[in-house]
């Protein structure tokens, strides 16, 4: 197996996981089925201005951050700190986020790669300027993203006054991107 053993110690207690070797992360996420494109922005060449804060190449997961339980984890961008990765669990492919932290708790788990990039759309959306919001399609082209325009439409007309109202609007939006997709 191309993943390396790596422990870790948390709260005095040992514990080992399966993170992949930087050597080896691009090459297992091909191998699972990661599009082409969305492998260029885990490797840093989609040198589109939206990714840079967001999708950094991992470094603390490979300096002694913990990760998620799971088969094999492969770290795919850190924000600050949080990672988002795929991970494989009972041999099933799913992305997840969680912080390097807490990396036993694990947040917007999904099973498909337009999801994943439901999520980073969504928060990229909310961060951008008028001028980086009008750059947004063209970011969302460059990596296969192919439900921006409806991101566009259902955020503009939800609710998002109380992070109750955001998070519901994004499960439904995330949601039905893998009904679709899964």
């Amino acid at each position: 197996m191309t993943a390396r053993r790596v422990a870790f110690i948390s709260n005095r207690e040992e514990r080992a996981e399966s993170v992949v070797s930087r050597r080896q992360r691009l090459a297992e996420l091909r191998r699972l089925g990661v599009s082409e494109s969305v492998v260029q922005l885990a490797a840093g060449k989609n040198r589109r201005a939206a990714f840079r804060f967001h999708c950094g190449i991992p470094w603390k997961s490979y300096r002694g951050a913990g990760a998620p339980a799971g088969e094999l984890v492969i770290p795919m961008w850190e924000c600050g700190d949080s990672v988002t990765a795929l991970r494989t669990n009972r041999g099933k492919v799913e992305f997840v986020t969680f912080s390097v932290e807490s990396p036993k708790k694990v947040w917007d788990v999904v099973r498909s790669e337009q999801a994943l990039l439901a999520h980073l759309f969504i928060e990229l959306y909310e961060d951008a300027d008028e001028d980086e919001e009008r750059r947004l399609a063209a970011d969302a082209r460059s990596v296969g993203f192919r439900y921006f325009r409806e991101l566009v439409s259902a955020y503009s007309k939800s609710k998002h006054t109380t992070s109750n109202q955001h998070t519901a609007f994004v499960r439904r939006f995330v949601g039905s991107i893998e009904d679709r997709e899964v």
